[in-house]
């Protein structure tokens, strides 16, 4: 049986509660709770800017709900990457 995720990241700022706090952690334990509510894992997973940071901090925290991953285009946070050349800033 074959069980795929979308993960869609939306702007907090559409969120109705003042300054509502919106983390990696808390939108991969989001979808931590989806997969258990689907009988759980692993799942195929796909997720696009802030849903591959979302899948990348998931497969950290929940490894063992994570078959596949696609991290499409997650943002680049901090700055410069440990692996990216010096010259590149």
């Amino acid at each position: 049986r074959a069980r795929h995720i979308a993960q869609m990241h939306f702007c907090c700022v559409r969120s109705e509660v003042p300054d509502a706090e919106h983390t990696p952690t808390m939108n991969a334990e989001d979808v931590h709770r989806v997969v258990e509510a689907i009988g759980g894992g692993p799942v195929d997973l796909f997720g696009s800017s802030g849903g591959a940071v979302t899948g990348l901090e998931l497969v950290a925290k929940y490894s063992s709900d994570v078959a596949v991953l696609v991290a499409h285009e997650p943002p680049v946070l901090g700055g410069r990457t440990p692996d990216q050349p010096a010259t590149l800033h």
